[in-house]
């Protein structure tokens, strides 16, 4: 079962002993239904993109397998790119290093 995060996912999750706890990862319970089979839960890829990157914007860097991953990475790339002729990422726009409200919550803004 893969969803996004909304409150009320959450909520079920937890009330279901969901767990992405560092250390305590429980993503499946017995099917209710057939209780030789398990159902499996997953937060969507999209979504999950969306919250590393409001969280880089947030943050200003992060680390991931040891690597540090900094906001200024994207910054530096489209300030260089931005006034090429042929630019190395073309969808990359102002709107997406300098997100407002609204484009925080646009998940194709994150995964562009």
């Amino acid at each position: 079962l893969a969803c996004d995060g909304a409150t009320t996912n959450k909520s079920a999750w937890k009330f279901l002993g969901i767990s992405g706890e560092n250390g305590n990862v429980i993503n499946k319970i017995v099917n209710p239904v057939d209780e030789s089979r398990n159902v499996y839960f997953f937060s969507d890829i999209p979504h999950i993109i969306k919250c590393v990157r409001n969280h880089l914007h947030k943050q200003g860097e992060a680390k991931f397998s040891g690597k540090r991953v900094s906001w200024g990475f994207y910054r530096a790339l489209y300030d260089t790119d931005k006034t090429r002729d042929l630019r190395l990422a073309p969808k990359l726009t102002y709107l997406h290093i300098n997100p407002g409200p609204f484009q925080k919550m646009v998940v194709s803004h994150a995964v562009q």
